[in-house]
């Protein structure tokens, strides 16, 4: 996605040096797509983003944390209930986190 998302940057960055105006999102938005057919390129409204976060919030609310999260590199589901986790890929050391029903 960095490279896309590079991509389109550029685009958009070379349409202001020849002297197109950009001076939002929506007008980023339609500067990117009038240079690319490749990328499909949207602007997400913040009434879109607040809808989208009502309907999650309920799912949020229901999700169990697995301790140390931001340590975990490598992650295999072995039942609905339980993964098995290492720190990175190929480290022989792996837990199980059961998860409570």
């Amino acid at each position: 996605m960095d490279a896309v998302g590079g991509t389109v940057k550029r685009l958009v960055y070379r349409s202001i040096l020849a002297g197109q105006r950009c001076t939002s999102a929506t007008e980023f938005v339609k500067i990117a797509q009038s240079k690319t057919t490749t990328i499909e390129v949207a602007e997400l409204t913040q009434d879109y983003i607040d809808e989208s976060k009502m309907q999650m919030e309920p799912i949020f609310q229901l999700t169990k944390s697995v301790p140390e999260t931001k340590k975990i590199h490598s992650v295999t589901a072995l039942t609905n209930n339980s993964i098995e986790y290492r720190y990175y890929s190929s480290s022989t050391t792996k837990k199980i986190y059961q998860f409570s029903n």
